[in-house]
């Protein structure tokens, strides 16, 4: 049979109310008379004898009716009589679109129009019957040559009533099934959202603890406070990934990007994980290249993606001995592309395991810690990126172990544009911000400075305030009430001792300050906090 031929033309009726009907009188007046089927075959004559076409008609399960090329009913088999409620004599000569609700005089031209090019055509729709009843319908037509004269048309017609109702039935299930997802899931968002306000609050006050907001604590406290801070963050992952998942199911997440070091991810996510590795006494160990490569994305989402894939590690690594490898490098076979891994030297995965782990819910071996979401929330995020999660285990090269492998696109390295009212801040300035691979451009004023970013050939601006009684803000207000510069980020060096109407200001603009001389570290994360949209508090 050729491909044209096994095509299928579906024609779906209108679903009508069943018509009220005068239904055996009408059908009456309207067929046509005996003598006008004397060119076709009879049901009487095939009958009479034993025909192979007339035993071929009454095996057939599905009813069957004959019609002339103009839709007149010359033939059926006793099926039809038990689907429409009819005797013989009724069928005989009625216009098959009498049969079907919604169908007129048409019906016929349109399935030879479609017989033309189609082996069949395909009707579904409320088919009468003679007791003013009807029953849903699935019609097959094709055409035949019985005689000389040709072009019959042969209906093939299938009662799909329980069909319907199962069809129905599925649908209602799959509908209550919905409504309790959605239920569900807007009671876990809820919650979650519940959670993570006074999680937020409390990592507030801890991280002022820690920078020394209620003077010096003693360094059982730090520990303690850091512990604590440390299982903040790692419930609020949680929490926001299950945020996410609700934004996945319903295609409504979406990416706030900025250019980022892919250092700072990969120390966010060990930092996080720091104090429970410590607590097992396991050994974390970060492989960084030469140079720092940046890597355009949401930042607050890869942040946790980090986290998640660490987190893993620590969970799932022995106690004393257990040790992590976090690597970055260029990919070796993506052109392009960052390569960040997590190594361990735990139990592993299971073969079988190994392709379900990235799947909601799933936990190896019966695992009941954790939600069984951080990996396939993780794999999701990864891959709206353009990248891909990948895992391994036993770790290449080794027979034991776990490795989870993510690959980012590459982007050039934000440029900062530095001022410095002193030449020595300027450059050591210069010096520290390209050490983390960020491009710089030196300016020698704060006029040109300004017209750098306002062009956009800068995507930061690192400059030197006076943040004393006689402070200037007339360069910090100039940028932020220029439509191309509202959102640039800026970070503010001062010598001066902050006065509080400074600090009032800066906060209103939510420009992060950093007094001078500062700590190399400082200065790199606040770039990082700036590029990453993180409002960063200065030190006191």
């Amino acid at each position: 049979m050729s491909h044209e031929a096994a095509q299928t033309m579906r024609i779906d009726l209108a679903p009508q109310e069943v018509p009220e009907r005068n239904s055996i009188v009408r059908r009456k007046r309207q067929s046509k008379k005996k003598g006008d089927l004397a060119d076709s075959v009879k049901r009487h004559e095939r009958k009479s004898g034993a025909v192979p076409y007339g035993l071929l008609l009454e095996s057939i399960y599905d009813g069957v009716l004959i019609t002339d090329r103009k839709g007149y009913i010359i033939d059926f088999n006793d099926r039809v009589r038990a689907l429409f409620n009819a005797d013989s004599g009724e069928l005989t000569g009625v216009p098959v679109w009498e049969l079907f609700s919604g169908a007129d005089t048409t019906l016929v031209e349109t399935i030879q129009g479609n017989l033309r090019s189609h082996k069949y055509a395909l009707l579904e729709g409320l088919c009468l019957r003679y007791d003013d009843s009807a029953f849903p319908g699935e019609i097959a037509v094709n055409r035949l040559d019985l005689d000389a004269a040709g072009h019959q048309l042969c209906f093939f017609i299938r009662d799909i009533s329980v069909r319907r109702k199962a069809q129905a039935a599925l649908e209602d299930a799959v509908e209550r099934l919905q409504a309790h997802d959605r239920s569900r899931m807007e009671f876990v968002s809820n919650v979650s959202h519940e959670l993570r306000t006074p999680l937020t609050s409390m990592m507030y006050a801890v991280n002022n603890m820690l920078r020394g907001v209620v003077g010096p604590l003693p360094e059982k406290a730090v520990r303690y406070l850091e512990r604590f801070d440390a299982d903040c963050k790692r419930l609020l992952v949680t929490v926001n990934d299950i945020l996410d998942l609700r934004q996945l199911e319903s295609e409504t997440l979406t990416l706030s990007k900025s250019r980022i070091s892919c250092t700072a991810l990969i120390h966010a996510g060990v930092e996080t994980l720091r104090v429970q590795a410590d607590a097992k006494e396991m050994k974390i160990a970060v492989e960084l290249p030469p140079y720092d490569l940046f890597v355009n994305c949401d930042v607050q989402k890869m942040e946790r993606v980090m986290i998640n894939i660490i987190g893993n590690a620590v969970k799932f690594t022995p106690a004393k001995g257990g040790c992590i490898t976090v690597r970055l490098e260029r990919h070796l076979e993506l052109e392009n592309m960052a390569l960040l891994s997590v190594s361990d030297n735990g139990v592993g995965i299971p073969a079988e395991a190994l392709q379900r782990v990235t799947q909601r819910y799933f936990r190896v071996g019966g695992h009941v810690v954790g939600s069984g979401l951080g990996l396939a929330i993780s794999r999701e995020i990864v891959d709206l990126h353009g990248g891909t999660l990948s895992m391994a285990s036993p770790v290449p090269g080794s027979d034991k172990g776990t490795m989870v492998a993510v690959s980012l696109p590459l982007c050039d390295p934000p440029i900062v544009a530095i001022f410095g009212e002193t030449m020595d801040m300027a450059y050591e300035a210069r010096r520290q911000v390209g050490n983390y691979g960020y491009r710089t451009l030196m300016t020698y004023s704060i006029e040109e400075a300004l017209t750098l970013c306002a062009a956009h050939k800068a995507d930061m601006l690192l400059f030197e305030c006076d943040t004393g009684i006689n402070n200037d803000f007339s360069p910090l207000l100039r940028l932020r009430n220029d439509s191309r510069t509202q959102q640039m980020p800026v970070l503010v060096l001062s010598r001066s001792e902050i006065s509080r109407p400074c600090r009032d200001m800066l906060q209103h603009l939510g420009v992060p300050l950093l007094p001078v001389p500062w700590l190399e570290r400082d200065l790199v994360e606040r770039l990082n906090g700036a590029f990453s949209g993180r409002s960063l508090v200065s030190p006191v």
